[in-house]
């Protein structure tokens, strides 16, 4: 009888610790053995289905090479490239978006989606087979790490690469919503920088069409940037931001818009325009940190979301 009541009283002080802290794991989302790898991304679609994406290649024992959905309760969603399973890429997924058709935009470190060449990007129809229509003669000759949907249908793309489809084209390049190159978006020689992986790692865009770009760099078409710069929607400098000596320590990996237009940024930094800050914090928007926003010691490692 007393363990019974010990048993009671346990169950009763659970529930009140659930209660009160609503990030407590919700028991309801089926999770066994989970991914066996890095899970770099997940979306949410509008019909609340998840998409997870990265470097595994099982999902609760099931095979699932770097993408699956799961219904919102966590089961595998077996519709998901007509119930055959995904046999999905031959290396990670770094980057995904959703249309607002419900295609999905893949880009990563791979070469191959389902047996189909697919240079570092691909887009798959809503039920996760390859998009024939998303056609590109060569694709990107390295990596892709992030992917915009813009207003206008185009695809913003950031990476690693140096060319997209034959043409040269440093870290930074938009598409037409076939595939093909976006000549009209004039990013003249894009990101550089001195050393290994040089690249776009993140991008924000703006209401207004503005881009905000962040990773590993120090000029976009000539113009001294470190690790964040921001462009105007025709890929020009946009001079209201402010430029030159910016992020410093390390690379700026993670960014976010929030609903007053502030930016809040992280990454491997240790400090901004000479103020200290450590792996985080806020700008205006013309740039210029905020220092209303402060973190103390901050977080003791980078900071990826």
């Amino acid at each position: 009888m007393k363990t019974q009541l010990l048993y009671l009283v346990l169950f009763f002080l659970c529930q009140d610790i659930i209660a009160q802290n609503p990030a407590a794991i919700d028991p309801s989302f089926v999770y066994t053995t989970g991914a066996n790898s890095n899970v770099i991304r997940i979306m949410l679609q509008t019909d609340n289905k998840i998409i997870l994406a990265g470097a595994f290649t099982t999902y609760n024992g099931v095979s699932a090479n770097q993408i699956i959905r799961l219904y919102p309760t966590g089961s595998k969603d077996n519709s998901f490239n007509s119930g055959s399973g995904v046999s999905g890429v031959n290396s990670f997924i770094q980057a995904i978006a959703i249309q607002s058709d419900g295609k999905i935009l893949i880009g990563g470190n791979f070469s191959i989606y389902d047996g189909t060449p697919a240079n570092y990007i691909a887009r798959l129809n809503s039920n996760g087979t390859i998009d024939t229509t998303f056609q590109t003669a060569f694709g990107a000759n390295d990596q892709v790490l992030t992917i915009d949907v813009l207003q206008s249908g185009k695809i913003l793309i950031g990476g690693y690469f140096t060319s997209y489809d034959g043409t040269s084209i440093n870290r930074i390049a938009r598409l037409n919503a076939n595939g093909s190159l976006d000549a009209s978006f004039l990013v003249g020689t894009g990101i550089e920088g001195s050393g290994s992986w040089i690249g776009v790692l993140t991008t924000i865009i703006q209401p207004d069409g503005k881009i905000v770009l962040g990773g590993n760099f120090n000029s976009y078409n000539g113009t001294i940037c470190h690790h964040i710069t921001r462009i105007n929607s025709n890929g020009s400098v946009d001079n209201t931001f402010l430029m030159g000596a910016l992020v410093v320590g390390g690379n700026l990996v993670s960014s976010t818009l929030q609903p007053d237009g502030k930016i809040i940024f992280g990454g491997a930094f240790t400090s901004y325009n000479g103020t200290a800050i450590r792996k985080i914090g806020r700008l205006y928007s013309n740039g210029t940190l905020d220092n209303t926003f402060t973190a103390t010691v901050g977080p003791d490692a980078s900071v990826y979301a």
